[in-house]
Parts: C-alpha cells; structure tokens; sequence
C-alpha cells in the first residue's frame, strides 16, 4: 500500500486560482495575510498529515472503539496524535483572534481540513465536527458560551459532537422527540436518545460538547419548535474547567461498514443540564449555521478520500507488471499503467480529484467573501455559496463513491483483498453521500429551495457568468482548450433550458421537479465543476503565480473533462424531463 503523499501544488492552485486566495485577502482588508505566509502553512500541515497520520488511516481501521463501565475508548495511536494536534494548534486557523484563533481566511482552513481527511478519514471527522460547532456558537452563542465552549473547542482542548438524529427523526427531524424541561435556574434538564452520533463519546479530550436538538414543553409542532442546546459531557465551571459529570452517556456503538476507528454512538440523556444557545424554537436556524459549514467539509473529506485512492491506484498501476503492449508487440516489464482502459480509469480519477477540488475550495471562500463590505459583493456570493452547498456535498460525495471503486477496480482482484488497503478508502467513501443529509435531501434542496424557490435568479446568474466565459474565449487557438469550450457551450444551453422547465413545470407540479433532483443536480454539479476548474485555469496561465503545475497538463485534463463528464452532464436532460411521469406512477407501498 502506498504512502501518502500530500498533493500541495494541487492544493496551491485550487486555492490561489479557483478560490481566488489573493483576491479575498483584498477585499477583507487581510493584505498583510501574503501568499508566501500560506507556503509554510500548506507545508507544515501536510508534514503532520504524511508523518503522523496517514498511518493511523489502517491501524484505526483494525482496531475499532470500545465501550465500557467508563465511557468509549479509541484507538491509543489516535489519541497521540490528537494531542499532537492540539499542540501544533491546528483547529483555530479561520477564527477570531478574541476566541483563541489565527484570522486566516476560512478558505485556508478547509484547505487544511483536505489533509486531515485524506490521511485518515476517521480521525479527520474530530477537527470536522468541532468547526461546525464553533461556527454555530461564534453566530449564536452568549458571550459567555463562547468564552467557555467555543475556546475550549478553537483550542482542541475539548471536542464537540452534533446531537440531532433519533430512531423515528433521521432526514426529518421535525419529528424529534427529545424534551428539554426548564429549571427555575434558567438552564434546562434535556432528556430522550439519539443514534448514529459521530464521536458522540471518546476519551481523546477531557469533554465533549454535545449540540443538541431537544423540544421544550409547550413548543409548536414540528420543527418551528425545536431548539439548540449545550450539553457537556462534564459541567463547566464558572472559570470555564471541567467540573461534574453531567447525566449524559453513550449505551451502545454502531458496528459500520466503514469508517471503523469512529466512535458512531447512540446517546442516552438522563436529565442533562443543558444551556439553550439563542432563543427557544429557533433550534434548526441555528443548526443549520452548523450544518452548512459540516456539509460543505463533506466535500472536501471527499476530495481527500478520492485523492488518497488515486494515489494508491496509480502506484499499483505503475508496479504491477502485467500483459502486453496493445498493439501485440513484447515489451519487457510492462506495468498496467501502460493500458489504454487502466489510463482511461486512472485519468478519470485525477481529473475527478482535481475539478472536485477546485469546486469546493471555490465555494468555501464563498464564507469569506460574504463577509466583505461591498454589500453586492457580499449579497451575490452568499446566494451562489448558498447554491453550491448542496452541489459540492452530494456530487463530491457521488464522485468520491464512484471513484474509490474505480480504485479498487484498477487493482483488480487485490483491489478486493482488505490487506491491500484499498476496500478501506471505498467503505469509508460510502457514508459521504449519506451523512449530513443524504444526498437525495442536498438535490431537494437545490432543486426546490436554491432554484424553484429563488426562482433561478442564482443559478441564471451563474449561466450567464459561464455564457460571458466562453465569448471571452471564444478566439482563443489552444487546440484543448477550444474543445473544452465547444463541449462547454452546449452543456450550458442545455443547463439553461433545464432550469427554465424546472420553474415551469414547479410552479403546479413540484413532485415532478423532485423527481429529477438528483439527475439535476448531477448535471449542475458537472457544469459548475468544470466552469470553475476552466476558470482556474485561465488564471493560473494569465497570472505570475510560481507553482509547479504544467500549463500543457491542465489543458489535457480540461480537455478529457469535457470529452468525458460534460457529456454525462448532458445526458441527464431526458431523465430530468421525460422520466418523472413513470417515476410518480411506480408503486412500492
């Protein structure tokens, strides 16, 4: 099994090029935050990553958590290296300097996020679950709930888990029954179980922040009247320390298909003291400040599963000496990289890697730049951010499915042998389209929110950004980049008689729309991948950027990525449009 290697350059283009790193240091008024104090940065980050973690990725595997009389133990090699972490103070790169943080563009921290899950997905769900948290009490929280919890969470010294999904409330959890009671004190005694709760208890900090979704007596129905709560796993104390047990425990582990060195618990309150963060019955609005920055590291802990499977298929590829060259001739020692379909899977996998990248690291500067003070700028990008959530979490998330199998696929046989390593990356992959909302709730959303409900004002202005793209290129003579744009062009007018239907025909029949969601997206995500990868390459040539990438090479992948996934971009119009009607009339009751 290979090594991994951290792909840094890669990581520098997509950050400079796609996510446009210089320009939104600019625009919040960061100008003394400089491209050569991201380098070492990058480069320290993706040390610990090789060093120190990669190799927890197979170990952590073998040797699941344990629960017992007091509480759940993990993996001892993990908690080291969580220690490490918190040390080298990893977890506070995009927050406040006043809560503990560093002020660096969000955009840099879901770089480094990249790395932590790429060499070890389970662990890297640790720093995942603690920003969405921190975000949402940095938002929401009192004063006081920042000092305490949020600290405690930018510096690692404590973790958080998000508390939401119940046996009867999964995708919906206006259906949440877990009851928050309130004391004459002005805290809350929450009691009721939820499952599938990822890290919901670990022994690699002294305390758990637990997010919880709870109804207080006399709440509305359905989900106006859920709200957030703080329910340590130890009470703090007035000074913020660790103080008694709170009667919140972990009665049973999940036994996964993937993701093994996680503790995915359900969780038992007994009577918990809880702390409501903001008001009562605004619970889901809070949730979802938490629940859109954890979606969106769903994409990119799908970039890094995808790009450690890369690497391990193209190092197979290159040393397993087997067949023929294709035209019949003997060649001495010929690897299978050499194969036109083992090229063909193994370029579809690096071109999936890198668009995927670009994607993401893209929308996550969409969180810095709605933060800037040109109001139109700020108003504009929150919109397509917001459009784009969904996108980069369930095609990403498909993408990483897809592309881990093809992993396994390349390696053959052993590529079904669990001591190669490689079913690991695939078995980790398939949660991704399924936590944090499926990935038929994100195409919902996107389809019935971000378009039908806005009316496709963003998407249409995102067409017409992409229209403006190619009759800026129109003239231009490289030979792979006309064909990117000439495949480019068609899928956009396609892109756009799509929406166009979907307001139609949403606007009387919104089950038909929801039938094709997911192809709709799918479609979305292609085009939109493939925009802004064109885009950063554009860049990358028109700019003085010194990083070490070839210009001919990103052509080439441009060019395979119009040939290959715009078509499939493309073929998803008549399962948009056509197929509803036969899909509404099956019966499966």
């Amino acid at each position: 099994m290979t090594v991994y290697s951290p792909p840094v350059d890669a990581m520098r283009f997509a950050l400079m090029h796609a996510a446009g790193f210089k320009a939104i240091c600019g625009l919040l008024d960061k100008e003394d935050i400089t491209v050569d104090m991201v380098e070492p940065i990058l480069q320290e980050s993706a040390r610990f990553a090789r060093e120190e973690l990669a190799a927890l990725n197979r170990v952590g595997d073998k040797i699941p958590p344990v629960l017992n009389t007091d509480g759940v133990v993990v993996c001892a090699d993990y908690k080291k290296a969580y220690q490490n972490y918190v040390s080298m103070q990893w977890g506070g790169i995009s927050f406040p300097t006043e809560n503990g943080g560093q002020n660096l563009p969000q955009v840099l921290s879901f770089a480094v996020q990249e790395l932590w899950q790429a060499s070890s997905l389970s662990f890297g769900l640790v720093p995942l679950l603690n920003h969405g948290a921190i975000e949402a009490l940095l938002a929401h929280g009192t004063p006081e709930q920042k000092k305490i919890y949020a600290e405690k969470l930018i510096s690692g010294e404590w973790a958080a888990s998000m508390d939401l999904t119940e046996a009867s409330a999964g995708s919906d959890l206006s259906t949440i029954t877990t009851r928050a009671e309130r004391n004459p004190d002005g805290n809350y005694n929450i009691s009721g179980q939820k499952i599938f709760i990822t890290y919901g208890d670990h022994d690699l900090t002294e305390n758990i922040v637990h997010m919880v979704l709870a109804r207080v007596q006399n709440a509305p129905e359905g989900a106006k009247g859920l709200s957030l709560f703080i329910v340590p796993k130890f009470k703090a104390t007035a000074d913020g320390k660790r103080g008694d047990r709170n009667a919140v425990s972990c009665s049973a582990l999940e036994h996964k298909m993937g993701i093994h060195a996680t503790p995915t618990c359900v969780m038992q309150y007994d009577g918990a003291e809880g702390y409501l963060i903001g008001e009562e019955n605004h619970g889901l609005e809070y949730m979802f400040t938490m629940m859109n920055n954890v979606r969106l590291l769903v994409g990119i802990q799908s970039v890094g599963v995808m790009e450690r499977a890369f690497q391990a298929a193209q190092y197979y590829a290159k040393t397993r000496v087997q067949g023929k060259n294709i035209d019949g001739s003997a060649v001495k020692n010929l690897s299978i990289a050499h194969h036109p379909d083992v090229k063909r899977m193994l370029f579809t996998m690096r071109c999936a890697v890198e668009v995927s990248r670009c994607l993401t690291y893209y929308t996550a500067s969409g969180l810095d730049l709605e933060q800037c003070d040109e109001a139109k700028i700020a108003e504009r990008t929150r919109a397509r951010k917001e459009m784009l959530i969904p996108i980069a979490k369930a095609w990403c998330s498909d993408m990483a499915v897809e592309m881990t199998s093809l992993a396994v696929q390349i390696h053959g046989g052993g590529g079904y042998i669990e001591e190669t390593g490689v079913p690991q990356f695939y078995r980790d992959a398939r949660v991704l389209p399924i936590y944090e909302g499926t990935n038929g709730i994100q195409s919902m959303d996107f389809a019935l929110r971000k378009v039908l409900k806005d009316k496709g004002k963003a998407m249409f202005a995102l067409i017409a950004e992409m229209e403006e793209f190619c009759k800026k290129h129109l003239e231009d003579t490289t030979p792979a980049f006309v064909s990117f744009i000439t495949q480019f062009q068609e899928s956009i007018k396609r892109l756009h008689d799509v929406t166009e239907w979907v307001l139609e025909k949403g606007a009387n029949n919104t089950a038909a729309v929801a039938a094709g969601a997911t192809p709709f997206l799918k479609m979305a995500g292609i085009i939109t991948a493939g925009y802004v990868y064109a885009r950063a390459v554009v860049h990358f040539r028109e700019s003085d950027q010194n990083i070490n990438v070839s210009l001919a090479d990103l052509y080439n992948k441009l060019r395979f990525y119009g040939e290959t996934f715009l078509p499939q971009a493309i073929a998803q119009l008549p399962t948009i449009k056509q197929s509803y009607q036969s899909v509404l009339d099956a019966d499966f009751s």
